[in-house]
């Protein structure tokens, strides 16, 4: 089989119709980590009641109202808002950057690492040093992730920051490989930027 194009066409367990009207594209996505959850019996049998037994839910929970939103109840509903947005539309850009600033050692990685683990997983979210890989010319590290997790990053310039603005809220992005040639991916890019 020869494929002419790549792209990367988000689509939900509940829609998966990929590319049928394009055969010759081959499509990047491969789903959520929380969507293995969400089509398992598991979850079918699970209740809220089971969700808040769940010892290491209820504690990232408690932890995020309490000190990384400082028990604001207004900021503790946009970022679950921001998460739920990515996970029922991963197609569409949520339009909004979380940036989360504070001391060292308050526990605003330990989210990060909770949120990869459990809802985004590792094939479609990358966690990054700074925003350069995505900020720069060559930004195919984050070519299959519509989630970047920018960890003690800040925005180094205005060119930098109109870039985040610009992918934030775009449907279709550029991807740039070293060497290759560069393609559109259909992915929106959303971003979380943690900062001391």
């Amino acid at each position: 089989r020869t494929y002419t194009d790549l792209t990367l066409v988000p689509v939900t367990c509940v829609s998966s119709s990929i590319l049928k009207d394009e055969p010759t594209v081959v499509n990047l996505w491969e789903g959520l980590k929380i969507e293995d959850f969400l089509m398992s019996e598991d979850f079918k049998t699970a209740s809220f009641k089971d969700m808040m037994a769940n010892e290491d839910f209820v504690f990232v929970m408690r932890h995020t109202y309490e000190v990384l939103c400082n028990n604001s109840s207004v900021c503790f509903y946009r970022i679950l808002c921001w998460i739920r947005s990515i996970i029922m539309r991963p197609d569409q850009p949520v339009g909004k950057i979380i940036i989360m600033v504070g001391p060292g050692g308050v526990g605003k990685s330990s989210f990060i690492e909770f949120l990869n683990k459990h809802f985004f997983g590792a094939k479609h979210s990358i966690l990054l040093p700074n925003t350069d890989a995505i900020t720069k010319q060559f930004n195919g590290a984050a070519a299959k992730a519509i989630v970047a997790f920018v960890d003690e990053g800040g925005i180094a310039n205005d060119h930098a920051f109109q870039v985040i603005k610009q992918v934030t809220t775009a449907d279709r992005r550029l991807v740039e490989k070293k060497f290759q040639e560069p393609y559109h991916t259909d992915a929106p890019l959303n971003i979380f930027l943690s900062a001391n």
